[in-house]
């Protein structure tokens, strides 16, 4: 027979639950919310898979820098 955790066990646990930071990116785009752990992995992602979404540089709307900018802190979820 398993014991039950005690009081302050599942105090801690549940605070470990809800206060986890480690960060990662959602992509907005992806119908299932692909998770990605670096920016740069979402970036890259976003490049092949959504190019679609961001100005091209030619066509003199906002810069790409600042869309990629505006995407990432979209994405961005704390787990």
């Amino acid at each position: 027979m398993m014991s039950k955790p005690d009081v302050s066990e599942l105090w801690i646990q549940r605070l470990r639950r809800e206060n986890k930071t480690t960060q990662s990116f959602g992509c907005i785009y992806c119908d299932e919310r692909r998770i990605f752990g670096t920016r740069e992995a979402l970036w890259e992602h976003a490049k092949v898979d959504h190019q679609d979404h961001f100005p091209a540089p030619d066509r003199g709307e906002v810069p790409l820098e600042e869309a990629r900018r505006e995407f990432e802190l979209r994405c961005e979820a704390k787990r």
